[in-house]
């Protein structure tokens, strides 16, 4: 396979428990802090606003983009949490990142991020290449 990536939710800023979160979804942190509001002043700093992420698991041999479609599936259940987040100041979104072993192009088909959308989910992007040519 020509890809490696990694696939996280991550939910940031506004204030929101995290163990309410976990709850609702059904999903297990990888990494959780809790927003510390003596460090917000007029702009709010990433250290004071709120994370939580959870990095999803697949099959070695699954593509990228199957990967995407079985994730942005399952989130389109939890639409109306993610709208309660947003709602409170809370970005809501599906952080990817993706290693190529040589330059390399790649799809994500409409449909695929059509389930993002009808979840309310943003789509977040990290590339990477391992050797250029």
């Amino acid at each position: 396979m020509n890809e490696d990536f990694s696939i996280s939710l991550r939910i940031r800023g506004g204030s929101f428990s995290s163990q309410e979160v976990s709850k609702a979804l059904g999903l297990c942190p990888f990494v959780v802090r809790a927003a510390d509001r003596s460090k917000i002043s007029d702009v709010e700093s990433d250290k004071a606003a709120a994370y939580w992420s959870h990095r999803f698991s697949f099959d070695p041999e699954l593509h990228l983009q199957e990967a995407i479609a079985l994730v942005g599936e399952a989130l389109t259940k939890h639409v109306v949490i993610f709208e309660q987040l947003q709602a409170g100041g809370s970005e809501v979104e599906l952080f990817v990142g993706l290693t190529f072993q040589r330059s390399s192009g790649h799809e994500l088909n409409w449909k695929v991020l059509s389930k993002l959308a009808e979840a309310k989910v943003s789509l977040s992007l990290d590339l990477y290449c391992d050797k250029v040519g």
